[in-house]
């Protein structure tokens, strides 16, 4: 299970980098593919979220940063026979 928490500051970044006057929120896909999902993938299938976690999104030095926050796992009860 991963979960993913976003800023309000990466929230405006996105807003400003996936709008544009003319072709309304179209380049929004591409922002949010380039900038997050390949990121998500690659930690996802090869990184620290194999397990699961938590990601989250804010702003670093004006651009984009996924911090991935694991998380524990429960531990599981002896069993007793």
């Amino acid at each position: 299970k991963v979960s993913m928490t976003v800023s309000d500051a990466a929230r405006r970044w996105l807003a400003d980098k996936g709008y544009d006057p003319k072709m309304g929120a179209r380049p929004m896909a591409r922002v949010i593919q380039d900038e997050i999902k390949q990121v998500l993938a690659d930690e996802l299938f090869f990184g620290e979220l194999t397990s699961g976690g938590r990601v989250k999104i804010d702003i670093k030095d004006g651009s984009l940063h996924c911090q991935v926050i694991k998380t524990q796992k429960p531990k599981q009860k002896a069993q007793v026979s």
